[in-house]
């Protein structure tokens, strides 16, 4: 165990706090969401909308428009195409907030590695315009 592993043992065990989503005991000090919370963020895999990002329920009809949901096949959004590391939660909507108005940086970098896999896995469809995207490389 390194130092700075053994200081948050300690630290966790001395000055215990709760997860800041759903109240359970920390025994990282350094996350202030629990290892359950951060394990129920589940990703979005395939089958989803090639516009939105939505999962599938159901794998779509192709003979109407193949792999759009039916908001995408009938211009609702007034986008391109979107996409979203994980289905919507309560654990996610908790750490969005917390990111949010907390200002949780390891929070923050955890969000941006997860969103730069989503980036990376999309390849060209969501480079920036005019440079290259900072979670790419």
């Amino acid at each position: 165990m390194s130092f700075r592993g053994a200081l948050d043992a300690v630290v966790s065990v001395l000055l215990p706090a709760p997860c800041r989503i759903c109240g359970a005991t920390l025994t990282d000090a350094n996350r202030p969401i629990c290892a359950s919370c951060f394990a129920s963020i589940e990703p979005i895999d395939d089958p989803m909308c090639s516009c939105c990002g939505r999962p599938f329920e159901l794998v779509p009809q192709v003979e109407k428009a193949p792999g759009l949901c039916r908001r995408c096949r009938t211009n609702f959004c007034a986008f391109e195409s979107a996409r979203s590391f994980a289905h919507h939660n309560d654990a996610l909507a908790g750490g969005i907030v917390l990111l949010k108005y907390e200002e949780g940086t390891r929070l923050g970098n955890w969000f941006a590695k997860r969103l730069g896999e989503v980036i990376r896995s999309a390849g060209e469809e969501f480079q920036a315009d005019g440079g290259s995207c900072p979670f790419a490389s």
